[in-house]
């Protein structure tokens, strides 16, 4: 059975903190925190899950410029964003959709977004909800994989 990382960028990759501006690597886009990077390896080595990206710069670029942006960052593991069909304008609405499409499979969803708290609990018990200070810690690493 295939696994799936519905993964966010902001608060998850990118760990929030308004007093320093974040920087861009050379390829244009934001720099991923390298403990997140790290973690987040962990997971995909782990448990062989495929990335679907669900942030909301998803639209930003092609799945080609991604799996590149993802190589350039050393990420492990297949990417790809979210489904052009799928894309919705709130975060819930699309993971809803998501899973309404793929209900047998086992995912986890890691974001920031406490919306999905929202989530029915068919859903929500896959849901790994970030610190956006901190972002994706070996915590939530722990427990991503334990849901996976």
């Amino acid at each position: 059975m295939k696994k799936y990382i519905l993964l966010d960028f902001d608060g998850v990759m990118i760990p929030s903190k308004p007093w320093k501006p974040v920087t861009l690597m050379s390829d244009g886009f934001y720099e991923f925190s390298n403990s997140a990077i790290n973690n987040l390896n962990q997971i995909v080595k782990e448990t062989g899950a495929e990335i679907i990206l669900i942030t909301s710069h998803k639209t930003s670029y092609t799945n080609s410029e991604w799996i590149k942006m993802f190589e350039y960052r050393d990420i492990l593991g297949s990417v790809r964003r979210l489904d052009d069909d799928l894309i919705h304008s709130k975060r819930i609405n699309e993971v809803s959709n998501w899973f309404n499409l793929n209900p047998d499979s086992k995912f986890v969803i890691l974001d920031d977004d406490k919306s999905l708290n929202d989530l029915p609990s068919t859903i929500k018990i896959h849901l790994v909800l970030c610190d956006s200070g901190l972002g994706l810690t070996n915590e939530k690493t722990k427990l991503a994989i334990k849901i996976l």
